[in-house]
Formats: structure tokens, sequence, C-alpha cells
């Protein structure tokens, strides 16, 4: 039996700690107040311990990371904040913020996390960072142990709410709408006076995020709430920060590098109505580093900002934007108000006013979605804001696309849209999969998987075939009802691919290839050579199969059983296999008599059938598309344009698009080039001369992680903000 990081006893004990916190629900004021001035508790904040996935050798276990800091933690008793002067008891509970692991390879490094925490009695809850979500992205793992990868649990009259800001196989943070819809669907089951810690992995002053709208539309659900304290990681440092008025404290390192004397983690005591937060290094005996002290009020109170015009997601056309928006319960003289769209240009309204009212152009603003953030500052100097999304649509604007339609669904996603059968499909991160009408964008079915659906769908005859993060593969009818599914054992991440004989191919979490009948779900073969996850779609040509791994290779098997015929380094990795470079999130393409592929290290090369390194064709490359008529490539630039080239490498033309380093592939169709920015900007490029046609801004300056699908004239596109969009140029 796998050993998994709870152990059986650890389970018992942490679901009767979890029964426990239940009865220490606080919907009412007065069980808040009543446990005021007597709670007296502790615990740990553990950040970026990068645990790595060998553990050959037990004994010398003290040379890993983070493995001597972790080990102190059983034996830990009361704990002398040395800055305060106040002892904290016990720790009752460690909450870890991301990068628990380096890789998070599926069967491997979670075991070895389980022999790093052995002896830790106290329940632990876990919170995915970058490094636990870019190369296997463990989402069943969590729903086993907390119910979901976005959670909340109660203690001692206070709320802790653990939220996911490391995007599932990306390593750039995002707060994708279920992680919105999970934050204001969990504040509405508590108490307002009720004191909440925030926790997540990446600082939310990162400029890793998208746009400052990602972080602002979290940031607006929790106004109102007495939120005490965010914490993160990611940055290996033990510091305080200011969002927006909102204390944080970064939770530092078990693993410094080199430097063992910051090799620690954060204490968090509270005792009555004061907090104290304190960084202890392993090897000391009492928490030396000061980070925040202060009172917990019972209530933190924010003004009421009230955005009345454009109304959140309504349709703005015409020439003029009117903003309308009112502060309320503010005490204090306003003595500036500024606002902003798409964080392009701060305008100050004059004169300053609770209340304004003032007009936009929108020409110049791209057709699609934008978003608006208002500042109001007072008297003495604190600032208050709000932002909300819009859409502009002005029919005939000229090259610009119109959408015909909108729908959101309750997650965002990375797949992209299937149009089959006057049907939108799409699986989202809310672990729902939508069927829309393509007319109208109305729902005709959802189907409730229960779990991630990050790779695009493929239609077989009448049933529509795509995997999820449960580690199953489905088979549904047009109606939506079940006809059959296959447990892969493993997150199916890899879009699926159907050949001409009928049968389907896609590849899991646990490095395996699969080769199903589409039709019945019959298991034909698998193939087990690669040593690490395969998250991207195959390529299938007559006799062969074509895909790349983390493990750092690009392999190629017989079509017929499976067998590989050779397993090849790919373009980074052709002096020095290294897994970060693995040409792993973009999948591979076959043109002419040579097949190509990117990596993580952006560099795109080329092979021969058997296997052979030809040349390096590019070192700015993110993604690569097939041309419809498979003859071309099309390169999507980290830092340069978007370009076409022929089959030995040679340019065609350069675009204007630069599109940036998400690993999705240009589309061609009926002559037109598709390609979306990493936040939202829809490019619609002529595929004979690479001239600009028309434009649309899919999102309001979020991730697109996703393709796009066509039918009939008109372009479906999705994003991370969980719309999908029907956009035509008119």
């Amino acid at each position: 039996m796998k050993k998994y990081f709870l152990s059986l006893p650890m389970v018992i004990i942490s679901l009767l700690f979890v029964l426990c916190l239940g009865s220490c629900a606080y919907s009412q004021n007065a069980a808040t107040e009543s446990k005021e001035g007597t709670v007296d508790f502790s615990f740990i904040q553990l950040s970026d311990s990068h645990v790595s996935p060998y553990y050959d050798i037990p004994e010398m276990s003290d040379s890993l990371r983070s493995y001597p800091c972790i080990k102190t933690m059983k034996d830990l008793g009361d704990i002398f904040l040395k800055p305060y002067n106040v002892t904290a008891p016990k720790s009752r509970f460690i909450v870890h913020t991301g990068d628990i692991t380096e890789f998070g390879f599926a069967g491997v490094t979670w075991d070895v996390l389980n022999k790093y925490f052995e002896g830790i009695t106290i329940p632990i809850y876990l919170i995915n960072g970058n490094h636990d979500n870019t190369w296997v992205s463990d989402t069943e793992r969590f729903r086993r142990l907390h119910g979901g990868i976005n959670y909340s649990f109660d203690y001692e009259g206070f709320h802790f709410i653990c939220l996911n800001s490391a995007t599932l196989q990306d390593p750039v943070p995002s707060f994708g709408e279920e992680v919105i819809d999970f934050l204001r669907n969990d504040l509405k089951k508590i108490y307002k006076k009720t004191p909440v810690f925030v926790s997540f992995h990446h600082p939310l002053t990162s400029n890793e995020f998208c746009s400052t709208y990602d972080v602002d539309r979290m940031i607006d659900l929790l106004r109102g709430y007495n939120i005490v304290l965010m914490m993160d990681g990611h940055g290996h440092s033990a510091v305080k920060h200011d969002y927006w008025g909102i204390d944080g404290v970064e939770g530092g390192s078990p693993f410094s590098k080199g430097k063992p004397e910051n090799e620690g983690f954060n204490v968090i005591y509270i005792k009555g109505n004061q907090l104290y937060v304190a960084y202890k290094s392993w090897q000391q005996a009492e928490a030396a580093k000061a980070l925040i002290q202060k009172t917990i009020p019972p209530n933190l109170p924010y003004p009421l900002i009230t955005i009345k015009s454009p109304v959140e997601n309504s349709v703005v056309t015409g020439e003029e934007i009117l903003i309308g928006v009112a502060i309320e319960n503010n005490p204090y003289r306003i003595k500036g108000v500024s606002y902003t769209i798409d964080e392009e240009v701060n305008n100050v309204v004059t004169p300053p006013s609770d209340r304004i009212v003032v007009k936009y152009p929108s020409k110049g603003l791209c057709n699609g979605a934008h978003f608006l953030r208002v500042i109001f500052e007072e008297e003495g100097g604190k600032k208050y804001q709000k932002s909300i999304s819009f859409f502009i649509d002005n029919p005939g604007s000229p090259n610009m696309g119109t959408a015909l339609w909108r729908y959101q669904m309750k997650g965002g996603t990375k797949a992209s849209p299937l149009c089959y059968k006057n049907m939108v499909l799409v699986g989202a991160n809310d672990g729902a999969f939508y069927a829309l009408n393509a007319q109208n964008g109305n729902l005709i079915w959802k189907q409730d998987i229960g779990a991630e659906i990050l790779g695009t769908a493929a239609a077989y005859e009448d049933l529509i075939l795509f995997g999820a993060g449960n580690g199953k593969f489905y088979a549904f009818n047009l109606k939506g009802e079940p006809v059959w599914n296959f447990d892969a054992g493993a997150a199916v991440y890899s879009a699926p691919v159907v050949d001409e004989t009928g049968i389907v191919y896609f590849g899991t979490n646990q490095a395996k290839i699969f080769a199903l009948e589409a039709k019945t779900g019959k298991h034909l073969w698998i193939n087990a050579d690669a040593r690490q996850s395969v998250e991207s779609q195959t390529f299938v040509t007559k006799d062969h199969l074509f895909f790349g791994s983390w493990d750092g290779y690009v392999y190629c098997l017989n079509k017929k059983d499976g067998a590989t015929l050779w397993k090849k380094p790919g373009p980074k990795n052709q002096t020095r296999v290294i897994t970060y470079y693995g040409p792993a999130d973009n999948g591979p393409v076959a043109c002419g008599d040579k097949v190509f592929i990117a990596d993580r290290g952006y560099t795109a090369g080329a092979y021969d059938m058997s296997g052979n390194y030809i040349k390096t064709i590019d070192q700015d490359c993110s993604a690569i598309g097939l041309s419809e008529d498979g003859k071309s490539l099309y390169l999507r630039g980290l830092k340069n344009p978007m370009k076409k080239i022929d089959s030995d490498g040679k340019v065609l033309w350069t675009s204007r698009v630069v599109a940036g380093r998400l690993p999705v592939s240009p589309q061609e169709k009926n002559g037109v080039v598709y390609i979306c920015t990493n936040s939202g900007r829809l490019n619609a490029v002529d595929a004979a001369t690479g001239n600009a046609l028309w434009e649309y801004q899919v999102t309001p300056k979020l991730f697109v992680m996703s393709g796009v699908d066509f039918g009939d004239g008109v372009v479906y596109a999705t994003g991370l903000d969980g719309f999908v969009t029907a956009i035509a140029r008119k």
C-alpha cells in the first residue's frame, strides 16, 4: 500500500480536529464576542519547502533541502517571541503557503513529503504554489485532504480561507473564476465581524499576475470583512506586506540555498485581541524577527464604494463611457479622486467629491472586455478603491471584431472551446463540462464532473471525449448523457486526439499514454516509458504518435501497439537534460518529413522521422502551430512577433503581434491566423502576408491560456474569467 502524506492515525486526528472546529462555527456575533479576551493559541506558517522527489539515502536526509528545519517541528513546544517578550503556547496546526514540493511528481514527491513530516501530529493545511502546480497539479490529493484546492476551516472563532493563486499546470499566478466564485460563496457563510485569515502563495504585488485586476477582484470581495492577516510565500523572505490597508506576511522558507541561518517559519500567536507574528530560525530557540504586532479590531471599517455606471459586466456602446461612482460611510473629506481603464491612463477627477460623474471617450479602446478602477483619497491620506469589468461592443468599429454573445461559467478554463453540431462545448476549472447553443450562447446541458477539465474536448461521431483531474476519461453523447468512462489512474490534462480509425489517444500526469476505442472505451494499449507527466496534446500521423514529457524528452511511438520507436532530448536539452526546460506544455507537430517542438527554454527545434536532431529553428518560441495545408509553421514569440516559416526554417513573413510566453499555438482557418496574447487580445492575421486584419479583447487583462474554435464565420474564445465569447468580424 502506498504511503500518503497523512498517515491513517493523522487522518483520524485531522478529521476529529475538523469536526471539533465545526462546533466553533460563529454565524452569530455573540459567539465571536464571547471568546474575546479568552483566546490563546498559536500556529505555524510554513512556506516554500521545495521538497525534492529524491529520498534514496535516509541517513543523509539532513543534507536534503528543508529537512533539518521541518524535522524540528515535531518537538516544538512553547516558543518565546523575543521582540514582543511573550511566549506562544505549543502550535495547534500548520498552514503551508505553497511550493510544498519542487516538482510535485505523481507517485514520488508526496511519498517523500510524508517522510519529511513523520512525527508531526498536528493538522497541516496545504496550499499549492507554482512549483506544486506547474509540472503536476495534484488536485485530487487536495480533494482528499481538504475537500478541494480552495477550502476553508474554523478555529477558536477565527475563519481561515485557503486560496489557490497558482495556475493549474502553469507557473504564472492567477485567481481564476473558480477561485473568485469559491471566495464569494465562502464569505457569505460567515458573520462580517468574524476575524479572518486569508492564505495563498503569491504576493499580491507580484508583477507575475496578468494585471492588477486579477488581484483587485479578489481584494474587493474581502472589503467589509474583518481580515486580520493575509499569508503568502514565493519570495523566500520573512517580510511584512501592506495590501491596500490589509496586513500581510510572507512566510520565509526552510530552504535558503546555502544560508541555513535564514531557514525557518513564522509563528503566529493570538492572545485575546492581540496578534503577534515573528519569524523563527530553526537553529534558534526563540522567534527573533519581528513582523507584526497589533490589536485585532471587531471589524475593519471600509467605505462603501458603488460603481453605478458602467454596471458590472454590462455592454457599453457609443462614443463615450459614462462613469458614475459614489463613496459612502466615509467620515473624512475626499481630497482626491482618480480612475484608470485597463491600467493605461490615470485620470484625475476635479473637483474631487464623494460622488463623481464623468464621461470617457471609448475611441481608441478595442471592442471587448475592459476593467475600471476608481480610487478615492481622504484628507488623512488613506486610499479606497474598487474595480469592475465591463464590455465595449460597437458593431462596425474599424479593424475590430464584435461579440455576438457571452456566457460565463463558474470557473476559468485553459480548455479551448469545441464547436460541434451547433454546440460550443468546453470544460472548466470548476469541474463542470458545458454545452452551449452556438447561435445564442444559451446553456443546453451541463455535467458536473467534480474535477477540473484542462484539455480541449474531441468529437467522434456523436460522442464528446475529454479527460479530467480525477484521473477519469469520459465519453458523453450529444444530449449530455454519459456513455462510458475510463480510469486512467492519474489526472488527464492532455487534450485527446481521435484518428481516422476511431482510436483516441491522450496522456496523463503519471507519464502514461493511452489508446482507447473512441466508441466503446475499450483499452487497446498503454505506453509508460516517459518518466514524468504528459500534459500536452499528442500529434498523430498515419503510423506514428509524437509527444513531449516533463522528463525533458520527445517521444515517437508506433501507433499500432504503442511501442517506443525513439526518445530524444528536447531542443534546449541537447547538451544536458533539465526538467525545467521540458518540451511538455506545447505539443509537437509534424510538417513534411520533420517533427517540430518548442520547450520551456523557449527553444524550437526540428527532428527527422528517425529522431535525429536536425537544428534549432528559433530561440524565442513559446508555441508552434501548423498551417491549414500542413506545409508551414507559425511560431509564437516570447518577446518577438509571431512569424511564419516553411519546413526548412525559412521565414516567410513576420507579423506585428507579440503574443508572449503562454504555450498556446497559433491557429489557421480559411486563410486567417488567430493568436491571442497572454492578456487576452485576440488577433486575426492574414495567413498569406502576416498583415493584421482585426482584433478583439477577450478578457479584461486576465490570462487566456486556451486556443479558439470556429463555426460559420464565428470565432469562439475562452479565458480564466470563465467567459465563453462568440466573436464575429462585421
